[in-house]
């Protein structure tokens, strides 16, 4: 399963930076582009107010994507990174924060392709 995939490679992080195992809904990658963070990683590790956030994928390139801090998710730029990585519901991602407003970010497939 993709979700114990994605757990299994954050333990191997080693904790330095902050990070977070996101299962992706449908309405993640299919309608709303909305992406819920975890409540108390957004307090614990994240602007207290609106922020640009970029994401990096496996080949160091960026996207911009907006957190909303009263709604606790990405938005935005959210949308594109969903749609340039082919995510589908049941894909697990790893969220690692090595900067304040910089996600690392890593997918396990739902599905071998």
């Amino acid at each position: 399963m993709a979700t114990e995939r994605a757990v299994l490679f954050q333990s191997t992080l080693g904790g330095a930076n902050p990070s977070f195992v996101k299962s992706m809904r449908q309405s993640d990658v299919y309608n709303g582009y909305w992406l819920s963070i975890p409540q108390m990683f957004c307090v614990d590790h994240l602007p207290n107010r609106d922020a640009a956030i970029t994401l990096v994928d496996s080949q160091g390139v960026e996207f911009d994507a907006r957190y909303l801090r009263l709604g606790r998710g990405l938005t935005g730029g959210w949308k594109r990174f969903a749609w340039q990585h082919n995510l589908v519901h049941g894909d697990a991602l790893v969220f690692e924060r090595p900067e304040p407003t910089v996600f690392r970010v890593y997918i396990f497939r739902a599905v071998d392709v």
